[in-house]
This record gives C-alpha cells, sequence and structure tokens, in this order.
C-alpha cells in the first residue's frame, strides 16, 4: 500500500506534538485517494503492568487525578488504572515498567518477571502512541498506601483489590481505562482456567 505525503507541518511542539498532514493513500482498489488533510497527536510510547497476587488473589491499582478525563467525565476523574508510564529514550518498554512499578507502588522487580501481554493502538484515529502491556504475579501483601514520582507532581493511591471484586467491576463496566480493561480481561481468562 502506497502512501504519498504531500505537505506536513508542525502545529504545535510540547510535551504532546501535533501534526498536520496533507495525503494521498492507495485504496483498496489500487487507485490513489484524493488529497486528504490529517492530524495525528505524538505522545510517545508507553508500557502498563498489570500487578497481580495469584496466592492472595488481588490486583494492585492506582488512582490519580487525570485533566483529560476530568474535561469529559468530571465525576470519574480520579481514573482506577494498572501501573504505567512514557517510555523514555533509550529505553526498552519492560525497563520503563521496572522504573514505574518502584516509583508509583515502591515494588522492585526485575524485568524478566514481566509477561508481555502485546502492544496495542488506544486512539488509532488520532494518536501515534503504542501501550506496550504486560503482566506479573507478585506478592502484594505489604504493598504501601500512596506512591508517585514526587518530582512529577504525582499523587497515587495504591489499592490492592481481590478479584471477585475486581471481575465485578469488570462485568460492570467500572473501569475506564482501556489498558486495564485489556488486562483484566487477560486475567480473567487466565483465571477461568
Amino acid at each position: 500500500m502506497k502512501i504519498q505525503i504531500k505537505k506536513q507541518s508542525r502545529e504545535y511542539d510540547g510535551f504532546l506534538k501535533l501534526e498536520k498532514v496533507t495525503l494521498q493513500f492507495e485504496k483498496f482498489t489500487g487507485s490513489m485517494s484524493a488529497e486528504v488533510s490529517r492530524e495525528v497527536v505524538h505522545r510517545g510510547d508507553s508500557a502498563a503492568v498489570l500487578l497481580y497476587d495469584p496466592q492472595h488473589r488481588t490486583v494492585l491499582f492506582t488512582k490519580q487525578f487525570r485533566y483529560p478525563v476530568y474535561t469529559a467525565d468530571p465525576k470519574n476523574a480520579w481514573l482506577l488504572e494498572i501501573v504505567a508510564g512514557s517510555v523514555e529514550a533509550g529505553e526498552q518498554p519492560s525497563e520503563t515498567l521496572v522504573r514505574e512499578i518502584a516509583e508509583e507502588s515502591g515494588l522492585t522487580i526485575d524485568n524478566n518477571d514481566i509477561q508481555s501481554l502485546g502492544h496495542f493502538f488506544p486512539s488509532p484515529g488520532g494518536l501515534s502512541e503504542r501501550i506496550f502491556l504486560y503482566a506479573a504475579a507478585v506478592d502484594l501483601s505489604a504493598v504501601q498506601v500512596y506512591g508517585g514520582a514526587v518530582n512529577e507532581e504525582e499523587d497515587i493511591k495504591l489499592l490492592a483489590m481481590d478479584y471477585d471484586e475486581v471481575f465485578a467491576k469488570l462485568q460492570w463496566g467500572d473501569f475506564q481505562d482501556a489498558k486495564s480493561i485489556i488486562a483484566l480481561q487477560w486475567l480473567l481468562l487466565q483465571s477461568e482456567k
């Protein structure tokens, strides 16, 4: 499939980068499309990990304020999520998680203990971000209550939740975060085996 970039410009260059492109793409019929304009937000890649304790049948979640969620759904702006973070330059996603797990939860884990669940694009119509998803079985019996990197102004509450409550919330549609929903569906399938 062919793509022809006709014009490309950076419209905004902050933490998020907005790019505007005029292009043509090859259609399934083999002909080229008319020129179309597209915008894409570049955020960089992220990595996320489901931390679960199979012995105590618990899952660890972070709860923190998310301004973008606030703009669409203010009452749910303190989002329940799995541990995640941005992949920094030169880092492998599993290395990102070792750092993020320590920052957000205080737990220490080796990247060899992290199982890859694949990756996905959370909003392919507008974001270039890929989320690399993992799972790790850990002992959550002594997890702390608060976490986050102070130098990043993170204010994170940690919640260890029983499998039964997690799966009920999953069934009721209580989770609002895609990466968490995908990881929890994986855990549900594993627990049914």
